[in-house]
């Protein structure tokens, strides 16, 4: 119950709105899980601290078609666990590459740019939501 009750208390201070987190869809996630929901967060981290890796990694080869599954699988996980902002940027990334599938010359200085997005949120998120469990 920790985690949803200082996220209360922080909501509307620079932190929670930075890093744009859903409180309500964590408050109806802890309500439906009880015990269970700070493993969920936990469990939920490494998913994104693994599908971030593979974006990366897509993105250093110049793989579109990984990259398009790394962001869709990223933004999934973000958005289970109301982290809006990594939940929008992964959906960006993942538009671009799909459109640049077939093309002969892939653009990947947006892809980059909104990497480095993700890099920064996630680590603060993860770092803010670890010290909440």
């Amino acid at each position: 119950m920790k985690i949803l009750q200082t996220l209360r208390r922080l909501e509307g201070e620079t932190k929670v709105n930075q890093l744009d987190i859903d409180t309500d869809q964590l408050e109806d996630m802890q309500n439906a899980l009880g015990d269970a929901f700070p493993k969920l967060v936990q469990v939920t981290l490494l998913s994104l601290d693994k599908n971030k890796d593979k974006l990366g990694i897509a993105i250093d080869n110049r793989d579109m078609q990984e990259a398009h599954m790394a962001s869709h699988s990223l933004g999934t996980s973000a958005g289970n666990l109301g982290l809006k902002g990594i939940y929008k940027t992964a959906r960006q990334i993942e538009t671009i590459a799909y459109d640049q599938l077939d093309a002969k010359e892939c653009n990947f200085q947006e892809i980059l740019s909104l990497y480095a997005l993700i890099q920064q949120s996630f680590d603060e998120t993860k770092q803010f939501l670890k010290s909440l469990l």
